[in-house]
């Protein structure tokens, strides 16, 4: 039926008076007359002359949207198919006035042979498709949003169009957001039993939703886990008892879910299952089979290798049955949509060729329903400068079955030699029912449409969703469409197929590798459900069919009229500018405060009730693509809005003004006046007319009220002490304050005022309610005063001492910081002290002061009372202020001789006094005759000298200090010691020299027998020994023994063999203090 509609529409021609934009207020009098003047439907592609006609002017420009021609140029052009306004511009020096016709013409309409695309979306504005899918029934259902544009200020848009077989909008819905990249809907499915489930996001919230047949919204929520985080879902899949399966992950998770929701969105059953932890993958497409659950993705196993996986659960509770991972060798490999056909199931396979310079463009598996592969195979092309950049990723291709065919998009890029260096192409694979590829096309190139997803059609064919630059209704408009072509299932005639066409291609089997496997995590999950509200509204996309280039006349609306009003009572008639061959009446959307006077199917008359903002929608709903547009309309006065303000209320013998403000043209009161302002003595109703710049008649009412005895209290008569201020507070509700006399005041023109009299004072109070009307109150303000409180200086006392605090008499009370309530108190403790003391009028004095308490100096003469004979000793009484002896002395030290009492009492810097005595009553006798009797010894003797008893000190002649010295050469030492009472004595020893021998003396034999006689053989070497060596032979020449220990001898052994009796050579090499080195040599007898 559209098809018959639009090809009858070509042969009308519709006229329509030119659509003048505003008031002709301009003061020159121009008015913009276009010739020819006519909205016009152009059927045959022909020039048009146009001119101008206008008043007034001295100027003018043509514009063909957006395209503007020089001055005073009259202009002869062809149309492209679409609208195309054209605009005159009249000019006379600063005024202006515009003149608007649109043209329109179709183009070509396309024929079922045609194979055409069909482009959707606003003009002149990007978008981007994020989904297709055939609808049971006929025609086809696509998702996709519009890009937010900065310069209009418009949000990200996702958006939902529901298309018949042959192209037109059956219905279409916007989800408008308040952000600048959040609305989107990612995945469509039909529901079992009629809708829809979308999958999306909108103001970052990831949701599921279902609407109906019509595109009305049943339900939208979102999938929360325990801790509030919500799913972000990427798959889903409608499931024969109406409901739906989806699979996704949470924000920041390591577990897929996979969740069965029945048809009202209520959970069924819900899974957690995770194959390594935090390992990269997708998992997300869905099939049903025999009360089974297949879901298919890829799985990571390295930073550059991927496989795919498959898991098989039961529909009915979530128990997985089997999971299997598949893998070739080569290369990386992942699964996609799962199709269902007879006894086994058909997968879109990701997966290279295995051949040199062969890119893949995907391939096709088959399992049966135990996981097994029956037939895996890839389609690849051979490598050329334009094929595609592959393998893909799990997004880059798409399978499809239609009928007994299936169809696997691949979509990637063309390497350019120039900027922008990459083209967007598609390549297209049919497979026949037997899973053989029987034909390839190729499309893309600069220009060319982008495809992204594919959908079946009728008689085994197949639908394409994409996005291309085009225009849309405008003829010269330019955007980013999202486009569908429909193709049938030979691939179409290429000649007529604008952008396909036919290549070669390889088709090679696939080793495949199945593993069986299973999930780490396999449990229940926590989901919830959280209902929201998401935005939903019907909205009027523009539709073209290109190739051939085509737009439906009866898409075309606009509407025009008065866009600024400021008279009320006067009439606005809106036209719509339209093919009124068409043969469907304009509906008309009018605000209800709004009067309709006329309305027809090209025109609405209305008046508008008052002043304000007001939209007015006209719809053509039957056309091949629901069409609306609309106008806003500012009703506003050129003078303010008249306003008397709220009722009033008067005092007695007192006058207010009522103002209506000076800027209208005409007034009239009650009383006749006719001036803006009117006084008023006494109550009444008052109310004026007035005329504003636009002959509007404008009335306001306002009632005047005799005002109330006005209650006013602002408390009893108040008391203070000494400073302390006072806090006067009115009753609230007035509009101004007066306080008196301007004594010790402040705040004295508001509500509270803050008062310090510092004698009795009065205080009046004068508030006015209304204007002119006033409340009076007085206080009085009695003040006492309390004498001060000293309690002197910060002092400090010793230790065991204590003072008396005095707060002074006058007072009948008295509080203390410790609890104490008389008038003194004696501490004897360091603290802050404090005292607030009362009259009997309540007036409070105080004071506060640090009480300092000093420890008592400590000083020790010691407990020594021995003296030594002869001797002195120092008395130290340490570091203090002042001293004083026993004898008068006032250093801080003395010195004693003899027996006695000695007494010192000391002072510190606080003051602070203690004493000690010491009494010295036994002398001690000096060491004496310590050391031994006068000696003689050998010259070359060192002899150890010590004395008889230990001391605590010591000190030699030759300045050592230790107990015991070795003395060499002979000669008078002394010592002096100190004992253990710190008396000292002195003794001396004379050391002198002897004759004694010197030199090596040896025997000639020895018995070694053991009888502890003459057992070892060793020299005796007399004088200083400097250096020792001595050596035993056997006759043979062996040597038996050697020391260099002149103490030590041979035992007449050779290690643990006794020698037997026999005559043995020694030798002896020493060397004596003074003398040169010497050897000796001998022999010597061993005795048995």
């Amino acid at each position: 039926m559209c098809r018959k509609i639009i090809a009858c529409i070509l042969y009308f021609f519709l006229v329509f008076t030119v659509a003048i934009y505003g008031q002709n207020t301009n003061p020159c009098g121009v008015k913009a007359v276009l010739v020819p003047g006519n909205d016009s439907v152009i059927t045959v592609p022909t020039g048009v002359s146009f001119s101008s006609a206008s008043i007034n002017a001295t100027d003018y420009r043509l514009i063909f949207e957006p395209y503007q021609y020089p001055m005073n140029t009259p202009v002869t052009t062809g149309f492209a198919p679409g609208l195309t306004t054209v605009k005159l511009v009249a000019y006379n020096g600063t005024c202006t006035d515009t003149a608007v016709a649109y043209y329109f013409y179709p183009g070509t309409f396309p024929t079922a042979a045609d194979n055409s695309r069909r482009l959707y979306g606003y003009g002149e504005r990007t978008h981007d498709i994020t989904g297709l899918i055939a609808v049971n029934g006929g025609g086809y259902l696509m998702a996709g949003f519009r890009y937010y544009y900065w310069y209009y200020n418009e949000m990200q848009q996702a958006m939902l169009i529901r298309t018949k077989q042959e192209g037109c909008v059956e219905w279409s819905r916007k989800m408008p957001s308040n952000t600048m990249y959040s609305s989107v809907i990612n995945m469509v499915k039909e529901a079992a039993g009629g809708g829809f489930f979308l999958m999306g996001e909108v103001d970052y919230k990831r949701f599921i939703a279902k609407i109906d047949a019509n595109g009305n919204l049943l339900w939208a929520e979102m999938l929360m886990d325990a801790n509030g985080t919500a799913l972000f879902s990427r798959g889903m899949e409608a499931m024969p008892d109406g409901g739906v399966v989806v699979t996704g992950i949470p924000y920041g998770g390591a577990q897929w879910a996979v969740i069965r929701l029945n048809s009202a969105g209520g959970i069924i059953w819900q899974k957690e299952i995770a194959y390594f932890q935090n390992v990269n993958g997708i998992f997300q497409d869905i099939a049903i089979k025999d009360n089974f659950l297949y879901i298919g993705g890829t799985i990571g196993s390295d930073s550059y290798h991927y496989d795919g996986l498959l898991t098989k659960m039961d529909y009915n509770n979530g128990q997985t049955v089997w999971t299997k991972k598949y893998e070739q060798s080569s290369g990386t490999m992942n699964l996609r949509e799962i199709i269902s056909v007879d006894s086994t199931l058909i997968i879109n396979l990701g997966v290279g060729t295995n051949l040199v310079n062969t890119p893949s463009l995907g391939g096709l598996m088959r399992i049966d329903t135990s996981g097994q592969v029956l037939l895996a195979k890839a389609v690849g092309e051979s490598y050329a400068p334009n094929s595609l950049v592959g393998p893909y990723n799990s997004s880059g291709s798409h399978l499809v079955r239609s009928g007994k065919t299936f169809y696997l998009l691949s979509s990637g890029t063309h390497s350019l030699s120039l900027q922008p260096y990459i083209s967007y192409g598609n390549r297209m694979v049919k497979f026949d029912s037997t899973y053989k590829a029987e034909w390839v096309e190729t499309h893309g190139g600069a220009g060319a449409p982008r495809f992204y997803f594919n959908a079946s059609a009728p008689k085994d064919g197949y639908a394409l969703g994409g996005d291309e630059i085009g225009s849309a209704l405008n003829a010269n408009g330019l955007g980013w469409l999202m486009s569908l072509k429909v193709i049938d299932s030979s691939g179409s005639n290429t000649t007529t197929n604008c952008w396909f066409t036919r290549q070669q291609f390889v088709s090679p089997a696939i080793p495949v590798t199945v593993q069986p496997t299973q999930w780490t995590i396999d449990r229940n999950a926590a989901f919830t459900v959280s209902g929201i509200n998401i935005p939903w509204e019907p909205f009027f996309p523009e539709m073209r069919f290109k190739c051939p280039d085509y737009v439906d006349s009866c898409s075309y609306l606009k509407l025009s009229g008065q866009r600024s009003i400021c008279n009320l009572t006067n009439t606005y008639t809106y036209v719509t500018h339209k093919n009124k061959s068409c043969g469907q009446p304009t509906q008309w959307t009018i605000p209800s405060n709004v009067q309709t006077l006329s309305q027809t199917g090209t025109s609405v008359t209305v008046r508008f009730p008052a002043f304000g903002r007001y939209v007015i929608y006209a719809t053509n709903p039957l056309s091949c693509t629901p069409v609306q547009d609309s106008i806003v309309v500012i009703a506003a006065s050129k003078t303010p809005p008249l306003n008397l303000g709220p009722d009033q209320q008067i005092c007695p013998q007192n006058t207010t003004t009522l103002r209506a403000g000076p800027k209208f043209f005409t007034y009239k009161w009650q009383d006749g006046s006719t001036d803006s302002l009117l006084q008023v003595i006494q109550p009444g109703k008052y109310w004026v007319e007035v005329t504003d710049s636009c002959s509007n008649i404008l009335s306001d009412t306002i009632y005047v009220t005799q005002a109330p005895p006005i209650p006013f209290y602002v408390g009893p008569d108040r008391t203070k002490c000494n400073n302390d201020t006072l806090r006067l507070q009115a009753p609230a509700g007035f509009i101004n304050y007066s306080w008196g006399p301007a004594y010790n005041i402040s705040g004295a023109n508001t509500q509270v005022a803050i008062v310090n009299p510092l004698t009795d004072t009065t205080y009046t109070i004068m508030a006015e309610k209304t204007p002119g009307c006033f409340a009076y109150d007085t206080i009085n303000i009695s003040v006492y005063h309390s004498l001060p409180v000293n309690l002197g200086r910060d002092t400090g006392i010793c230790m065991g001492n204590n003072v008396v605090l005095d707060a002074g008499a006058g007072f009948a009370q008295y509080q203390w910081s410790g609890g104490t309530s008389a008038q003194t108190l004696a501490v004897g403790a360091t603290g802050n002290y404090a005292v607030i003391a009362t009259t009997n009028e309540g007036c409070k004095s105080g004071d506060t002061i640090r009480i300092n308490v000093f420890n008592n100096p400590d000083v020790e003469l010691g407990n020594n009372n021995t003296l030594c004979e002869g001797s002195t000793r120092t008395l130290q009484a340490g570091n203090f202020a002042s001293y004083l002896w026993q004898n008068g002395e006032t250093a801080s030290s003395i010195t004693v001789t003899g027996l006695g009492k000695y007494y010192v009492r000391v002072t510190d810097n606080n003051r602070c006094i203690d004493s000690d005595t010491l009494e010295i009553n036994r002398l001690l006798a000096s060491p004496s005759k310590f050391l031994p009797a006068d000696t003689i010894i050998c010259s070359y003797v060192k002899l150890d000298v010590k004395p008889f008893r230990s001391f605590n000190k010591y000190l030699w002649s030759n300045g050592a200090i230790s107990p015991v010295i070795t003395v060499s050469p002979t000669g008078m030492y002394w010592l002096q010691v100190t004992d253990v009472h710190n008396c000292t004595g002195i003794d001396t020893v004379l050391i002198q020299p002897k004759d004694c021998l010197m030199g090596l003396y040896v025997p000639s034999g020895f018995t070694p027998n053991g009888d502890g006689k003459n057992d070892v053989f060793k020299p005796t070497l007399l004088g200083n020994i400097k250096a020792y060596e001595f050596s035993i032979y056997n006759r043979w020449g062996q040597r038996l023994y050697y020391s260099t220990d002149p103490k030590k001898g041979w035992d007449g052994r050779n290690g643990p063999n006794t020698q037997g009796a026999s005559v043995f050579v020694w030798m002896c090499k020493y060397q004596l203090e003074g003398e040169d080195v010497k050897v000796a040599r001998g022999t010597v007898t061993l005795v048995k």
